[in-house]
């Protein structure tokens, strides 16, 4: 690790989506996660919202049907009017992972959900590193406390390396008259 990230990652989609048990590396890619919808959602309802465009072709219809639909978690589904599929999941089996999260708390994450997150990411790809930073923030003091000119001592006071997650950008803003009409509720 030679330089921290600069910009605001979203903390649902690094702590959150690996839980949905979508592979890392799909084609099919979410537009953006979310841990609120405003007047809709709030991150006490422990729902990870996931926003795809929808395609389509025969390849989205299965990854719909089979990863999004056929999900364990999966809870609910809204259309926009501009063609984007609003699919939500529940977190209420995981609890303790969500308040952790809630709270970022990301090194107080249950070892199986650490362990989901570590595979998810794998060690081959660019953000490991950053990622096991924040799971394991004790490994990584000393690093960040050189990148960042800062004594040691404040990071290990702090315990954490990420900062929580950001309340407006952890919040999906589409307005009810954007939505269509054909919702399915599961």
């Amino acid at each position: 690790m030679k330089k921290l990230h600069d910009k605001y990652t979203q903390k649902s989609r690094i702590f959150l989506y690996p839980a949905l048990n979508i592979r890392r590396g799909s084609h099919i890619k979410p537009i953006q996660t979310y841990i609120a919808w405003e007047e809709i959602v709030s991150p006490t309802d422990r729902k990870l919202i996931c926003v795809y465009d929808i395609q389509d072709n025969e390849d989205y219809q299965i990854f719909e049907r089979v990863k999004l639909f056929g999900n364990d978690k999966f809870c609910e589904f809204r259309q926009t009017t501009d063609n984007k599929g609003i699919y939500i999941f529940t977190f209420d089996d995981r609890a303790y992972d969500w308040d952790k999260f809630v709270k970022g708390k990301y090194s107080q994450l249950s070892d199986a959900a650490k362990d989901e997150i570590e595979r998810f990411y794998g060690k081959d790809s660019s953000t490991y590193e950053y990622v096991m930073s924040y799971l394991y923030p004790e490994d990584y003091f000393d690093i960040y406390a050189e990148l960042l000119g800062v004594n040691v001592n404040i990071l290990k006071g702090v315990g954490e390396l990420c900062a929580p997650y950001h309340t407006e950008k952890e919040t999906l803003k589409i307005p009810v008259e954007n939505l269509e009409m054909k919702d399915l509720i599961i």
